[in-house]
């Protein structure tokens, strides 16, 4: 199969479109992060606050493992925004690591047209 300068062209243009649509994903995946870690983390010193404040005498672990229950919403959606950003990230590498393969045939395309 031969490869020509053209389809190296067209298929790095179209890999440029998916570096800048997997960098804007990871932007957001990102903010989402951002955003869920801070209302578990906010919701959890509350959480543990309250129930720190109570009559009832409780260990730390106690208090913790109560101040999740409280949060499993707010913990949930941090865990699955921890998971969003891995698989951003993943797909952002997985569209570099083709850009770079796209470059490397060009070269040798390149390469064979001066020969």
């Amino acid at each position: 199969m031969t490869v020509t300068p053209e389809q190296v062209e067209s298929r790095l243009r179209e890999l440029s479109r998916e570096v800048d649509e997997a960098h804007s994903k990871l932007e957001n995946a990102d903010k989402q992060l951002v955003e869920a870690e801070y209302n578990f983390k906010m919701g959890m010193a509350e959480a543990r606050l309250r129930i720190s404040h109570s009559d009832q005498k409780m260990r730390v672990g106690e208090i913790e493992d109560r101040a999740i229950i409280i949060n499993k919403d707010a913990y949930n959606a941090y865990l699955s925004s921890q998971q969003i950003v891995r698989a951003a990230k993943s797909n952002s590498d997985r569209v570099d690591t083709q850009v770079q393969i796209a470059q490397s045939v060009g070269a040798s395309v390149r390469a064979s047209l001066h020969i």
